[in-house]
């Protein structure tokens, strides 16, 4: 088919929209590949109407698929609209954001985790009388807000381009498009939200002009993947940091099409790319998946697919930890729908939580399981399972239960069992009731030996005992104190709430709470002794002097500075906090005229080898302070790190930028950004808050703790 007959399909109105979604599960065409993987339509309520040819991108930081844009039935209707699909709730919101960019088609969108905006650029407005413009909008689905951004330099207007958000390098990559004299481009350009500048790559090598083609970015392999168009069916791969394309040669490759769609999975390290319009006028229907690292494509065959169809769009949701498409022209030229489809079906936004009916047991009473919530789970031989296990202590399984699932292989809603405290597994040779004890009760996603349980499962705990008379409360032991900042030598009082099996010391239980410096070194362990049943529950309330009082510790009065307080369960020296511990921070020092703030720090998990650029700060004030007339030059985070105050940065320079109302409680912050990888070396090992001190322009000094921060890798 000529480029001139595809415009002509194109003006005809092959623009409109579909209100569809799909997720699919893997299935290789040969049976090589994971088995059960299927398409699954979801059933939202209300859904955007059908259309064709928006742009769609996944918000990471809301954990919704952005869809904007579009063509509906009729050709002159385009659309301005922006939805929200959320995948744990199945349902589409309509946005409603009191300024927006005009009705739109044929533009391109992508999604700028560090700056948390949607990135939309060109596209047609108009079927009739086409008004194009170079624009560039970013969209904050937290304030419901668009932005032009009116870049200095923007790359010539278009149409039937793409982009995809570089994760390591931080900026949405462009290829191709149709310009408005309808010529085929081929030029590479990338958008850095900080400092809101376009740059012309011009690479040496790069693929042919395209036009209505999709691209993903494969984090896996740091590079952007192209595939097809009208005249292509070749595979290309970016490298931002080398700025240089290269031509793969896959064996085998899915047939010449356009306006297909395309997205990479996470979880499953491909790039999927689903149906798409073919040169002789067909509609295809087939999934592949392409492995950058083996450089294959291959064609999946889900028991269970959408119809064939073009236009559409997909991206990829994290929390669901699947594809979602939606709409698209299923039958060329007035055949449209506004279905929603997954692949595979998605989590439904819900850890698996173990509960029990107590959490205290005579020894031989029957132990009431629940598991309350959403897991995937693979098949294990020639049928799925669910699978929850007992451990014991030490960690190892003492009691083994398997149920079959449905036939998608979903959990999903409640599950309940029983287990009478005596041993059952499927290997081993252990039978007869087990000894009192602490025992944890886990949900498996992959129920093979050896396997870690996923973080997404909130285990019970339960205690084997002559239980006293009224039953344990599970949660965990949360540190408290009746202030955050003393003067020298000032009572400390201190307070643990919550509940701990401790194990014993020598003949005797012990509560063992402790107070360390900055170094993490022990200056205060109080030993309280327990009645012989080794469990705390309820609330430990002490006093801390301020003076040393711990094994090899000096003797007097401690030094000014920044301490923590924490709860061990098993009290021996060097061992690591315990995850259900939420300690607290106090400063001991001069505390004269400082205003408390209220901090938050984003993300509240790091992980050491995450390639991200900064982490997030919002600085909320009391009410009668203005959080712009804090000197950002003063800001310290945990008194050793400032933040990022270079003015090239619109977050630095732009008072809209970094006055915002980030939690919505109609009260402003002021947000900073820190560099990551400067961040991570000075926080501590485990689970702690962040302290962030700094100061008013008139002198004013501030101070304030975050939540728990979480740091990945730490023993």
């Amino acid at each position: 088919m000529s480029r001139n007959a595809v415009l002509a399909i194109l003006a005809a109105g092959a623009l409109l929209a579909l209100g569809s979604a799909w997720v699919p599960d893997l299935e290789s065409e040969d049976g090589e590949g994971p088995t059960g993987s299927t398409w699954v339509r979801a059933s939202p309520l209300l859904a955007p109407p059908v259309h064709g040819g928006y742009g769609i991108a996944y918000d990471s930081g809301v954990d919704r698929t952005i869809l904007f844009g579009g063509s509906a039935r009729s050709a002159p209707i385009v659309r301005n609209e922006t939805w929200a699909y959320d995948s744990g709730a199945d349902s589409w919101s309509l946005r409603r954001p009191p300024v927006a960019p005009g009705p739109t088609r044929d533009h391109a969108m992508a999604y700028d985790v560090e700056s948390g905006r949607t990135i939309l650029f060109g596209g047609f407005v108009t079927d009739v009388d086409p008004w194009y413009d170079a624009w560039t909008w970013a969209y904050d689905y937290r304030n419901d807000t668009w932005t032009d951004l009116r870049p200095p330099e923007s790359p010539p207007w278009r149409f039937g381009h793409a982009m995809a958000y570089d994760r390591q390098s931080d900026v949405v990559v462009l290829f191709g498009g149709l310009s408005s004299a309808l010529l085929e481009l081929d030029d590479t350009w990338a958008y850095d939200y900080n400092s809101n500048t376009w740059r012309e790559m011009a690479p040496a090598a790069h693929p042919s002009a395209l036009y209505d083609h999709d691209m993903a970015y494969d984090y896996g392999s740091d590079r952007t993947i192209l595939f097809g168009g009208p005249n292509s069916d070749e595979t290309w791969a970016y490298d931002y940091e080398g700025n240089n394309w290269t031509l793969m040669n896959p064996y085998r490759r899915p047939s010449v099409r356009f306006d297909y769609a395309m997205a990479y999975s996470d979880s499953l390290d491909r790039v999927f790319l689903f149906a798409g319009f073919t040169l002789v006028g067909d509609l295809e229907d087939d999934t592949w998946t392409y492995d950058y690292e083996t450089d294959s494509w291959e064609r999946l065959v889900p028991a269970f697919r959408p119809s064939g169809r073009f236009l559409h769009g997909m991206a990829y949701d994290a929390r669901g930890d699947c594809i979602v498409m939606f709409g698209g022209l299923t039958e060329y030229p007035e055949v449209y729908d506004n279905e929603t489809w997954t692949y595979p079906a998605c989590h439904l936004g819900g850890d698996v939580v173990m509960s029990t009916d107590k959490s205290c047991y005579d020894p031989g009473e029957a132990v009431e399981v629940t598991a309350t919530g959403w897991a995937k789970v693979p098949a294990i031989g020639d049928f799925p399972n669910i699978f929850w296990v007992v451990e014991d202590a030490s960690g190892a399984p003492v009691f083994e239960t398997r149920n079959y699932a449905d036939q998608v292989r979903n959990f999903t809603g409640t599950l309940k069992g029983k287990w009478d405290q005596t041993y059952r597994l499927f290997s081993g040779n252990l039978t007869g009731p087990v000894p009192p004890g602490s025992y944890l009760i886990r949900f498996y996603e992959l129920p093979r030996p050896g396997e870690s349980p996923p973080d997404w499962v909130v285990p019970a705990r339960i205690q084997i005992m002559d239980c006293p008379g009224e039953d344990l409360p599970e949660g965990d032991v949360v540190m408290g104190t009746d202030k955050v900042c003393y003067a020298p030598g000032e009572p400390v009082e201190v307070t643990a709430t919550g509940w701990a099996w401790v194990p014993s010391i020598g003949s005797f239980p012990d509560v063992f709470w402790w107070v360390a410096d900055e170094t993490g070194g022990w200056v205060f362990v109080p030993m309280n002794l327990l009645p012989t049943l080794g469990y705390f529950n309820g609330t430990l309330n002490g006093t801390w002097d301020q003076a040393y009082d711990a094994p090899g510790a000096p003797s007097g009065p401690v030094r000014n500075g920044t301490y923590a307080i924490g709860f061990y369960g098993p009290p021996f020296p060097g061992e690591p906090l315990p995850d259900w511990v939420i300690p607290a921070t106090i400063k001991i020092g001069d505390c004269g005229g400082e205003v408390e703030a209220e901090i938050d720090f984003d993300p509240d998990t790091l992980n050491p080898k995450s390639n991200g650029k900064w982490v997030t700060v919002y600085i909320e004030l009391p009410s009668s302070y203005d959080p712009r007339d804090i000197d950002a030059s003063a800001i310290l985070l945990n008194g050793a790190l400032a933040p990022v105050l270079d003015p090239k940065y619109g977050f630095v320079s732009d008072e809209s930028g970094y006055i915002v109302d980030h939690d919505g409680d109609g009260t402003w912050e002021r947000m900073v950004k820190f560099d990551r990888a400067a961040v991570v070396p000075i926080l501590p090992p485990g689970t702690n808050p962040v302290r962030i001190t700094g100061r008013l322009a008139d002198g004013t000094a501030f101070a304030g703790w975050s939540d728990p921060v979480r740091l990945l890798g730490s023993p």
